[in-house]
């Protein structure tokens, strides 16, 4: 599979598995804190420790999913709405369905939850 695209999952996990073997522990350490660093730079809200607990985050996620909100459209694949709500960027991102939740709601870069059924009160730009 050395030049080929991969074709399914476990095309895909056989690849990265056979990419990660060539490495160190050195290289695999700094990749990892490169990916790290690469997906929270910028990214404002509180620390993933700093999390509400996660009944208060279904009521939360549920009030937003409640809220009236006109989107725009972005053109980016994988966040293609986003709306300035109370001061805050709120964009929505499409997920890998059916394995994951079709949509992830993001405010401010941090993942407040994740949903599968568009809200009716959401108007797609």
């Amino acid at each position: 599979m050395a030049n080929e695209e991969p074709k399914t999952v476990d095309d895909y996990d056989r690849f990265l598995t056979d990419r990660l073997a060539q490495l160190t522990p050195e290289q695999r350490t700094a990749m990892a804190a490169a990916m790290g660093e690469r997906r929270y730079s910028g990214r404002r809200g509180p620390a993933p420790e700093e999390k509400l607990p996660e009944a208060k985050m279904a009521t939360a996620l549920g009030e937003k999913l409640a809220r009236d909100i006109a989107w725009d459209d972005t053109g980016d694949v994988f966040f293609p709405w986003s709306a300035q709500v109370d001061g805050a960027r709120w964009r929505v991102r499409i997920n890998d369905f059916p394995d994951e939740p079709m949509y992830s709601l993001e405010i401010d870069g941090v993942v407040v939850g994740d949903f599968d059924d568009w809200p009716k009160q959401w108007a797609r730009g």
